[in-house]
């Protein structure tokens, strides 16, 4: 296997681990200033919307600061979601990867098992990443997530996905 699949293999278990570890300034830091964080909705049509800025989005952060935010309110208590007790366990399988222009392109399958208020949920999608190395890491200037099960029984925040 080459050295970029690996490196970003590596990379895609850190976020996960994070993730489940509850370490949000660590997860943060994979973020670039400017990274757009992005969940988009599925039409009537069956399609994902492909304008966050004009369509509806599940989740839709145009930059870092809108993630901090949403990690100040989880640690705050300031909304429905973030009063939720919910462990999770993310798996994720990278499909293809490739270098671009100096920048990486990733694409990978994902399934996160959930137990929310003692109830048990899972969640399943993939996810596209635009990704630029930095020193022996990468941070993430894009995330596409598509949410397959987008019709959850519970509140749905990004760490459940």
């Amino acid at each position: 296997m080459s050295d970029l699949w690996n490196s970003t293999v590596r990379f895609l278990a850190r976020e996960a681990l994070l993730l489940d570890n509850k370490d949000w300034d660590h997860w943060l830091g994979l973020y670039d200033a400017n990274a757009e964080y992005w969940v988009p909705a599925w039409t009537d049509g069956g399609e994902l919307t492909d304008d966050p800025k004009r369509q509806v989005s599940l989740i839709y952060y145009g930059n870092r600061s809108g993630l901090e935010d949403r990690v100040y309110r989880l640690r705050s208590g300031k909304s429905a979601a973030s009063n939720l007790e919910v462990r999770t366990s993310h798996q994720s399988q990278l499909l293809e990867v490739n270098e671009d222009g100096g920048l990486i392109k990733a694409r990978s399958n994902w399934t996160t098992h959930a137990l929310i208020n003692n109830e048990v949920a899972v969640f399943f999608g993939w996810a596209e990443y635009v990704l630029r190395s930095v020193d022996d890491s990468c941070l993430i200037l894009h995330k596409k997530t598509a949410l397959l099960n987008d019709r959850p029984d519970t509140v749905l925040d990004f760490y459940m996905i």
